[in-house]
């Protein structure tokens, strides 16, 4: 699973030393979970405030439509302090 979604058109990902140097945008992590188990990715960028929330959400919705084994998906964005 997590290898179908970081052969998606136009995913990423970035090594430590660039994430720190992202500038903008806040970081969420997306979980997809299937049955294989749980597969998170840390993605910088998203808008900031609640729209990189909505902006999240949406990628997950794409994420459940694309890949039919994922039963679900969740998301923690800077915006709402993770964990919360």
């Amino acid at each position: 699973m997590l290898n179908n979604i970081l052969n998606l058109e136009g995913v990423t990902v970035l090594n430590k030393k660039q994430q720190t140097g992202i500038k903008g945008g806040q970081t969420c992590i997306i979980t997809v979970r299937d049955s294989e188990g749980s597969h998170s990715i840390i993605a910088p960028g998203f808008r900031e405030g609640s729209a990189g929330s909505d902006q999240a959400s949406g990628i997950c919705n794409d994420l459940l439509n694309d890949f039919p084994d994922a039963y679900s998906c969740g998301y923690d964005c800077q915006y709402d302090d993770f964990g919360q």
